[in-house]
């Protein structure tokens, strides 16, 4: 004991630096111990929420793949091929300003309660809901979700936490602020569930979902991993809107703007009526930009090339075309096209061996696929739209839009003249031997 402190009067600084290293030893050895026993904790903690064996599920980290085509179809493949699997999907934590309660005194006194004891970001928000979005194969396997109420598929389902149970009743319609749109409270949640929190990718910590929401990941979400590449790469997004009008029934047109507040200041948004109501030619196109800096920079340069100046003939007819009347004439229109690809997608699945397609959700554009039928009888697409062509029906060459052996057709005509080009098709092109 004496000669250790005499060492350490004789070297004051070399003592100080080895108690400094052994401190750190201590402290990496004792929050390694620490971490092992809270994640055996967390295990044991978690699959007392969920129906089957975390053994059986297997965890996949998306944040950082490739984002094209072929790697996402190789992703999906693997998965298909993971024995014994029971859910692969995603799910994410959000804040949403529900119109019905955002105001209501009660809802935002209990939620403060809640957010000042779990903790969180938005404990200064108290009129804010924190939402838990996830795929259908994970909301199967999570306990602890009391279904009171069977949604008739008009709304899209949510589920409350207990906590509130008292100031929003089954039943209950609640809408988004932001993206406008409604669900329908369907059950409670547990008080005492609990699940991975998102937002902590090194350690997965879990959560309690006192105060949550559960809803299915809304559309929404698919068009929203576009919106994150471009925060990722600081790009900004050029949107199409042209087709927003012609929706088929049952569908909604979700603007690329409406799904975050970062996809809104980063979206151009390109407009036009001339695909709704065949004004192509009088210049009536337009933009919706609400970043202000990005807009005076379009404007900018419209301005220069003296392209795409409205004139007296466009103005009248943009306003009258979005009109009341026009609202009616275009919902009309809706209908009658919905008929007409009703008619032929049936008659396509019905008479043409080795052709296919898919009723799209909108857009009186048909997108018809060829390829069994050509390699069959040894065509090319090319000989099909000639053979079309010679008996008066036009149609176009699919090719330049990603089509190997596709056609497009327009369907935005009578439907007697759908039914007169059909006719014609099966007599004299694809089925003109029979």
């Amino acid at each position: 004991m004496k000669l250790a402190i005499r060492e350490l009067r004789n070297n004051p600084l070399w003592s100080i630096l080895g108690l400094i290293i052994c401190f750190i030893c201590f402290n990496t050895v004792f929050a390694s111990l620490t971490n092992i026993g809270a994640s055996v904790y967390q295990r044991k903690e978690f699959e007392e929420n969920i129906y089957i064996d975390l053994n059986n599920i297997n965890h996949l980290y998306f944040n950082n793949i490739e984002e094209n085509e072929d790697y996402i179809a190789r992703v999906n493949s693997f998965i298909k091929e993971i024995k014994d699997r029971y859910a692969v999907g995603r799910y994410d934590q959000t804040g949403e300003y529900f119109l019905e309660i955002k105001d209501n005194d009660k809802y935002i006194n209990i939620n403060q309660k809640i957010l000042n004891i779990t903790g969180s970001k938005y404990n200064k928000k108290p009129d804010i809901s924190r939402v838990m979005y996830v795929d259908e194969e994970i909301f199967n396997i999570i306990k602890g979700i009391n279904i009171e109420y069977d949604s008739d598929g008009k709304y899209t389902p949510i589920y409350v936490s207990e906590s509130f149970k008292e100031i929003i009743p089954s039943c209950t319609l609640l809408t988004s602020q932001i993206r406008k749109e409604q669900f329908e409270v369907c059950g409670y949640i547990d008080n005492n569930l609990s699940f991975f929190d998102k937002n902590d990718v090194i350690r997965f910590p879990l959560i309690s979902l006192d105060g949550y929401f559960i809803a299915p990941l809304p559309e929404s979400y698919d068009i929203d991993i576009m919106s994150t590449l471009s925060t990722l790469h600081n790009v900004y997004v050029i949107s199409d809107e042209i087709w927003a009008d012609i929706i088929m029934p049952g569908y909604k047109h979700i603007p690329t703007q409406s799904v975050s507040e970062d996809a809104k200041m980063r979206t151009i948004a390109l407009y036009a009526p001339s695909k709704t109501f065949n004004l192509a030619g009088l210049v009536g196109s337009y933009h919706v930009i609400y970043n202000p800096t990005l807009r005076d920079k379009v404007e900018r340069a419209q301005k220069r090339n003296h392209y795409n100046h409205v004139n007296v003939l466009s103005m009248h007819a943009l306003v009258g075309a979005y009109c009341e009347e026009g609202k009616e004439w275009v919902d009309e229109l809706c209908e009658v096209i919905n008929g007409n690809l009703d008619y032929a997608v049936n008659y396509i699945d019905s008479h043409f061996e080795g052709v296919t397609t898919t009723k799209p959700d909108g857009t009186y554009m048909l997108f018809v696929d060829c390829e069994q039928y050509c390699k069959k009888h040894n065509v090319t697409v090319t000989d099909l739209l000639r053979e079309g062509y010679s008996v008066g029906v036009v149609w176009q060459d699919g090719r330049p839009f990603h089509g190997e052996y596709c056609i497009r057709m327009n369907l935005a005509l009578p439907l007697t003249l759908v039914k007169e080009a059909f006719d014609r098709l099966d007599k004299y092109v694809f089925n003109k031997e029979a």
